[in-house]
C-alpha cells in the first residue's frame, strides 16, 4: 500500500552477446511509475442483527460506508426482491429498489462516513408469492 504521490523506479538492463565489431550489446531503460491514486473502501451494515420478521412487520437497517480514497467514489445499494419487501433508504422510495451515493474524495487518516438509513417492512402473507 504506497501513499499518493509515490514514485516506483524500475531499472531494467538488457543485455546481449558482442555484435559483429565485438562490442557489447546493453540496453539501459529507467521506468517512472507514479502513483496518482487510492482506493480503499470499508462496509458496515446492521443486516445480521435482524431477526426473523413476520408478516408486515418493520425493522430498520443502516449500511454505513467509510472512504479513504483519493477520488469521488459514486456508489449504488440495490435491494432484490424489493417489489416483495417493502424497503425505503434515505427516507426515498424508489421503484428501482437502489439509491446512489456521492462520497468526495479525503485526504484526511479517519476517512469520510457517509451511508444508508433503511426501513424495510415484511410482506404480508397474502401479498407473498415465493
Amino acid at each position: 500500500d504506497l501513499p499518493v504521490g509515490t514514485r516506483v523506479i524500475f531499472s531494467v538492463v538488457f543485455e546481449a552477446s558482442d555484435d559483429i565489431q565485438g562490442n557489447s550489446q546493453t540496453i539501459n531503460e529507467t521506468l517512472i511509475l507514479t502513483i496518482t491514486s487510492h482506493r480503499e473502501l470499508n462496509f458496515e451494515n446492521t443486516l445480521s442483527q435482524i431477526p426473523e420478521l413476520n408478516p408486515g412487520q418493520r425493522m430498520l437497517f443502516k449500511v454505513n460506508v467509510t472512504s479513504y480514497s483519493s477520488f469521488t467514489e459514486e456508489l449504488e445499494l440495490s435491494i432484490s426482491e424489493g417489489e416483495t419487501w417493502s424497503v425505503k433508504c434515505n427516507n426515498l422510495e424508489q421503484t428501482t429498489y437502489s439509491w446512489n451515493l456521492v462520497v468526495p474524495s479525503t485526504n484526511d487518516p479517519s476517512g469520510r462516513n457517509i451511508g444508508w438509513d433503511c426501513e424495510l417492512t415484511a410482506p404480508e402473507l397474502s401479498d407473498y408469492v415465493p
